[in-house]
């Protein structure tokens, strides 16, 4: 039931298409990977799905059938290559994509850790100032008697209160750190104000919407490139994003659609949507070239979200 991993999906389809291209049947070729596999769940997996393709189910329906182990768009896409025969074609551009987002979600960690790091580092050194040095020269301040400034005095108050409660901060931060969890998980609306607030904070928040225009725009450009109808492309776009701020436009330029309106009207004056990527939006809604404009948005962002990491 565990979701497959972008890097796992690229191997996967990569070498699906391989094997499909020099001829070998998409039956043989799963059997292939199957025991091909380290791994014993994916390899678990391979073998369920070449037990239904014995059965005469259908490549996408085999995958479908595997709960939330593979995308809904990747479904899709393998429907649509069911339908149009081109089934390496759509193993190729999957796979580059999965391979994009891999990239994408590495390029963030790599930004992350050092500022993370830092910032463990920085809580353990105050800790162990505040609760072992400090200490020390309350001790020695005590002997001598004399006056101290009021910043020196504030902090050996802190000192001595971290020591003397350490067991219920602790505690609290657990708590706090839960209940946030917790509620960020379970409430739309906390999660879409939490998000909103992070999409606001300088640096961040460039990092933040740049990583959510790429995710968005390469996706709609290979529904779009693939024939996907453009409700439906933008059905699966509200399903694989967890940005709540973008869900909620996504939903709008479906209602939108619904009405008979074009999609860009949703994005227009959008403050997480920036004025470049809409006219280049409307601009393809324009022209019918909605796929091809989408790929430019992509490949800009994307080389802006490289340079601000």
């Amino acid at each position: 039931s565990k979701k497959m991993s972008s890097k796992d999906l690229n191997f996967f389809l990569t070498q699906l298409s391989n094997y499909v291209k020099s001829g070998i049947p998409l039956l043989d070729s799963m059997e292939i990977l199957s025991r091909q596999s380290k791994k014993k769940n994916i390899a678990m997996l391979y073998r369920k799905i070449v037990f239904d393709l014995n059965r005469g189910v259908s490549f996408s329906d085999c995958l479908a059938k595997q709960g939330k182990v593979f995308p809904k768009m990747l479904i899709n896409m393998l429907k649509t290559s069911e339908m149009t025969g081109d089934l390496t074609g759509v193993l190729d551009d999957m796979a580059a994509y999965y391979k994009r987002q891999d990239s994408n979600r590495k390029q963030i960690i790599n930004a992350m850790t050092y500022p993370s790091v830092l910032m463990v580092f920085a809580v353990a050194v105050l800790t162990f100032v505040i609760t072992y040095v400090v200490p020390s020269f309350t001790s020695m301040y005590e002997s001598t008697g004399s006056s101290l400034p009021g910043i020196t005095v504030a902090i050996i108050n802190i000192s001595n209160f971290i020591t003397g409660n350490w067991y219920y901060i602790l505690g609290g931060i657990i708590l706090v750190v839960t209940l946030f969890t917790l509620i960020y998980k379970s409430s739309t609306g906390f999660k879409y104000a939490t998000q909103s607030f992070l999409m606001h904070i300088p640096v961040v928040k460039d990092i933040i919407k740049y990583n959510q225009l790429v995710t968005f725009t390469s996706t709609f450009s290979t529904l779009i490139k693939h024939d996907v109808f453009i409700t439906d492309s933008m059905d699966i776009l509200s399903k694989i994003t967890e940005n709540e701020v973008y869900k909620k436009i996504i939903n709008n330029a479906i209602e939108n659609l619904s009405k008979g309106n074009g999609v860009s009207v949703a994005f227009k004056g959008h403050w997480a949507f920036p004025e470049t990527a809409y006219e280049m939006l409307l601009t393809g809604e324009k022209t019918g070239k909605l796929g091809e404009m989408m790929e430019h948005v992509s490949t800009y962002y994307q080389e802006e979200q490289t340079n601000i990491i």
